[in-house]
């Protein structure tokens, strides 16, 4: 994705695409492509959060690493028709994960680990304010 897609991304509130679900409250610092890896690190919005957020993809592969406190509840709701493989270690933090097809929403705090495998999501993510997310 180059640079204008990416500030496009960052003006809605909603997310096509799992990697890109903090887009609207981080501004692209850097980007780099070096030997076929895709580096772009973004720093989060003052309003939101301190800290960055830090993306690096090839081939259908995204490693996320997220160093931040958060000021403000973030969250956004959207949708995906991707198959992805999905494994997130959070170190410290609580993350809300609501699918449209559950019935109950899915919390992920502090020393937690998942693998999941979805064809596609529709839903929201939410991130408490007054919290670090690592």
């Amino acid at each position: 994705m180059n640079r204008q897609a990416a500030k496009k991304v960052q003006e809605y509130p909603a997310f096509e695409h799992p990697d890109r679900v903090l887009c609207p409250y981080t501004k692209l610092c850097q980007e780099e492509d070096r030997c076929g890896l895709n580096c772009k690190v973004f720093e989060f919005k003052p309003a939101y959060a301190k800290g960055l957020y830090t993306s690096y993809s090839f081939d259908g592969l995204s490693v996320l690493l997220i160093d931040t406190f958060l000021n403000k509840t973030l969250a956004n709701s959207g949708s995906f028709d991707d198959n992805v493989l999905e494994l997130s270690y959070l170190i410290d933090g609580e993350h809300i994960i609501s699918i449209d097809q559950l019935n109950r929403d899915l919390v992920y705090e502090s020393q937690e680990t998942y693998i999941v495998y979805l064809a596609g999501f529709k839903g929201a993510v939410t991130y408490h304010s007054e919290r670090p997310l690592k």
